[in-house]
């Protein structure tokens, strides 16, 4: 199917939903996540009139920040613009409802809005007061806007009135009736029933479009706004009517595409609301999943790290798996691919998931120039390659890593509680984004930039070649050998988990199963870089206990000389080694004997004298550091909870 016969299928499933009214936690419309009726589109306004059933003014509102409401529309007026744009039937603009500003502009809403007011008292009310009063003038009179003046000399000795306010101010009506409509014109289901029949009515159809609907009226106008960041952007524009018409191919607009001013929208309705409640825009981007048969908004967000999908899972439904949703978070490395692929596979068989149906489609939409929005990415999947794709690279990039958990707290203070949680899996798009771009400011328009084009890479590394760029996974492995130029140690070690996530999975890519590189530590592995990364690690972790019982904050001499290290592993080693010393007389014998140990037997290892070797190490060190500084930490910490066992026994 094409992405026109997707969106048309799912406006099919959703179409219950149209107009539903959808509320921030202000209780504010949230037009962004409401399905649009048919020829309706939100609107910004300011100035909120409200009348009674004979037209008279009760009273008007000026907000202090914009109301987005729903309101009827026209083809025409929801594309609208250039130089004479056409009015919206209902609410609109100031600039239309008042002839002050323009009696051209004017004239026109009042024949729009005349045309399908027929005997409905709501709108008779609205026509009666906006052919009999001046909204700025009752709105001045209310000290809600400030009204100046000013006459001018026109064209052909016209007199002409030029009035200073805001033309693009939106006006919104309540219209008190005895009926038990509400009052809020744009919450009124009955009015946006009467619009779409005003505009279907006495029409038959003539064949079919070219996605097999009913022909009535070939669209000619197309909305823009689909994207908050590009408003003006359109995916469709047939204004080519001049110089190079059509670029030579056809003689109309119909003859490259034939849709019905229906099918139009409900093909942009649909985009529209996957937008608003799928998407995520960066910059001018918007990556889009769905499923098309069903709920689409349910499907598993390929952006999301391996514990924001499990916890996914906890929330749709604790009563199924719950146990299987525990072990995952917490797995050991051996059996962590296992507990997340039954889970994610799961996803198709059980109740709770059976919103993935048959087919789940990728999109990526940008708007590169001011009016156009382009189609950069599309894939349709089945449901079981799509949920094969998200797994395998879970399973791939998979590392211990550490979720930052913000909440609020209730009292006096408020302050927002950080909490720690550990967990195995893969990180992130943001945090794979933020690794590869470095420590600092992510903000402005470069980051802004970095971040919109890694984030399509990696929409077409999981779901097209499964190979992760080798430049950001580069960028990514630099940046981590500079400790110093990040904020805190706890954003390094972030960063440097996500690094080894990064370069596991990029060094595991073209291997067989049987020489890829484990997550646990790999004590039979004899490669150069990773038994130096082990080394570091075994100093890194000997210092860094000895200053945590000693109440000292610092960055240890492994860290520290990370850098040096990677550049010249043999002549820095032996720096660390001289500075490990007096750490290594401080201890117990056993323990020194330990550590001692360990490392005569990783140095032992080394093969043809590549413990010489002083060249620069690649990434897999980072491997080798990561996982042998983990066995280290859990061994530290079954000791502690052996020792405080023996005690509480003993007590």
């Amino acid at each position: 199917m094409s992405l026109w016969s997707t969106l048309l299928g799912t406006y099919g499933t959703i179409e219950a939903a149209s107009g539903e009214v959808v509320e921030n936690e202000d209780s504010s419309l949230n037009t962004k996540k409401m399905l649009s009726p048919l020829f309706h589109i939100p609107l910004k306004t300011r100035l909120h009139v409200i009348i009674d059933s004979r037209g008279d003014l009760i009273g008007m509102e000026m907000d202090s920040k914009d109301v987005s409401v729903m309101i009827p529309c026209t083809e025409q007026s929801m594309g609208r613009s250039g130089k004479d744009p056409v009015p919206h039937p209902l609410c609109d603009q100031i600039a239309y409802l008042d002839s002050k500003f323009d009696t051209k502009k004017h004239m026109q809403y009042v024949e729009l809005l005349d045309s399908w007011k027929g005997q409905d008292p709501k709108l008779n009310a609205i026509y009666t007061y906006v052919t009999t009063h001046s909204v700025i003038d009752d709105a001045a009179e209310k000290g809600l806007l400030q009204s100046n003046e000013n006459e001018a000399d026109g064209d052909e000795g016209k007199h002409e009135v030029i009035v200073q306010v805001d033309p693009k101010i939106g006006v919104r009506f309540s219209v008190h009736t005895l009926t038990d409509e509400p009052d809020e014109v744009w919450m009124d289901w009955n009015l946006q029933k009467r619009w779409i029949d005003h505009l279907i009515q006495g029409k038959t159809p003539c064949g079919s479009d070219s996605l097999g609907e009913p022909f009535f009226q070939s669209a000619s106008n197309f909305p823009k706004n689909i994207v908050g960041a590009a408003g003006n952007a359109k995916l469709i524009s047939s204004n080519d009517k001049s110089n190079f018409t059509y670029r030579g191919r056809f003689q109309s607009a119909q003859e490259a595409i034939r849709i019905d001013s229906n099918t139009s929208q409900k093909v942009h309705a649909a985009l529209k609301w996957l937008i608003g409640n799928n998407g995520r825009t960066v910059d001018k981007q918007t990556v889009v999943v769905w499923a098309v048969e069903d709920n689409p908004t349910r499907v598993v967000q390929p952006s999301a790290n391996t514990y924001d999908i499990l916890h996914q899972y906890d929330v749709l439904d604790k009563s199924d798996q719950p146990n299987h949703v525990e072990e995952a978070k917490t797995a050991v490395d051996t059996n962590y691919a296992k507990q997340f692929h039954r889970i994610v596979r799961g996803f198709a068989a059980g109740r709770k998931l059976s919103e993935h149906s048959k087919t789940v489609v990728v999109a990526i939409f940008d708007a590169a120039t001011t009016g156009r929005l382009s189609v950069t990415y599309y894939v349709e999947l089945a449901q079981d390659e799509y949920l094969e794709s998200v797994a395998s690279w879970h399973e791939e990039a998979s590392w211990p890593l550490t979720y930052f958990e913000k909440k609020e707290q209730q009292g006096a203070n408020e302050k927002i509680k950080t909490t720690v949680i550990p967990y195995i899996g893969a990180p992130s798009f943001l945090d794979i984004t933020n690794c590869a771009y470095g420590p600092g400011e992510h903000t402005g328009a470069g980051y802004t930039s970095f971040r919109k084009n890694t984030e399509k890479q990696l929409i077409e590394a999981m779901f097209s070649n499964g190979v992760l760029p080798r430049p950001l996974a580069v960028s990514a492995f630099y940046h981590v050998l500079r400790p110093e130029s990040y904020a805190s140690l706890a954003a390094w070690r972030h960063d440097f988990e996500v690094a080894c996530s990064i370069w596991k999975k990029t060094l595991n890519q073209h291997k067989p199963e049987k020489e890829q590189i484990p997550m646990a530590l790999d004590t039979k592995r004899k490669d150069r870089d990773y038994l130096y990364g082990r080394l570091l690690a075994f100093a890194d972790e000997l210092e860094s206990e000895i200053l945590y019982k000693r109440g000292i904050d610092r960055p240890t001499s492994a860290v520290k000389l990370l850098t040096n290290f990677a550049a010249r592993p043999y002549s820095t080693w032996n720096n660390i080694c001289s500075q490990l010393a007096p750490y290594l007389q401080s201890v117990k014998s056993a323990q020194r004997f330990a550590y001692e140990n360990s490392i005569d037997e990783v140095t032992d290892m080394f093969e043809d004298r590549q413990f010489e070797d002083n060249s620069a190490l690649s990434p897999l060190f980072l491997l080798g550091y990561s996982s042998q500084r983990r066995a280290l930490r859990n061994r530290f910490t079954k000791n502690n909870d052996s020792a405080v066992n023996s005690n509480e026994q003993g007590e």
